[in-house]
């Protein structure tokens, strides 16, 4: 019992019973959602939470660290804090919604022939929702926030806007890079645990369904 995609004439699609793709899809999210052992397939079923967690983690750093280089920790109220939140929101919503639309169920249809494909997909999905996103609406909030409290540092022309941001992204340069590999490394171990989940699992099932299918057979032979 499997669930693959295939031309109509391919000569493996002999007996099999043609579906859509959102029924497919619908047919293995079932399976994989009650399977047991749960460790099996807890990662296709997490693995757009793990996504979202760690995209948000830049956004963090980017909002305590954009806190302390305005000088906004001295001087900010408490809840000044929610100016930061469209920083935090750009990273975990998009990258659980995007990874769990292109990568992980890509992964589960078998939808891209080339895994390297959905590699580079989803890292693209991880740096850009974590680090582009973030890193631009956070310093957006932190200049908003450092002119409502009439900082001295707040530029008050275009060049002195430039100039502010060249020194404000080569300080964050080394940590974002760091950061950058980090969501590499988390979006390559997502893809290539997600695709060996899916070969044991599917493996498995049809083992599970084999033995069951002779069980039946003996039955009948018996009666």
């Amino acid at each position: 019992m499997a669930v693959q995609k295939l031309k109509p004439e391919d000569p493996e699609t002999e007996g099999l019973v043609p579906t859509t793709r959102e029924d497919a899809l619908e047919l293995m999210n079932e399976i994989i959602e009650v399977w047991q052992p749960s460790h099996q397939s807890w990662l296709l079923n997490n693995s757009a939470k793990v996504a979202g967690i760690f995209a948000t983690l830049p956004a963090i750093y980017l909002s305590l660290r954009m806190r302390r280089m305005f000088g906004l920790d001295k001087v900010s109220k408490m809840t000044d804090g929610f100016m930061y939140l469209p920083g935090l929101a750009s990273a975990g919503a998009p990258a659980y919604a995007a990874h769990s639309l292109y990568v992980r169920d890509d992964i589960v249809l078998q939808e891209s022939d080339c895994s390297v494909c959905v590699d580079v997909r989803s890292a693209a999905i991880q740096v850009s929702s974590s680090l582009i996103l973030p890193s631009i609406l956070t310093y957006g909030s932190a200049i908003m926030h450092a002119s409502r409290n009439n900082l001295r540092l707040v530029p008050k022309s275009l060049k002195g806007f430039v100039m502010l941001s060249k020194g404000v992204y080569s300080k964050l340069f080394v940590p974002l890079c760091a950061l950058t590999i980090m969501e590499l490394l988390v979006s390559e171990g997502l893809v290539r645990k997600q695709y060996t989940d899916r070969v044991v699992l599917m493996g498995e099932l049809e083992r599970r369904y084999t033995l069951e299918q002779q069980r039946l057979q003996i039955n009948e032979n018996q009666f």
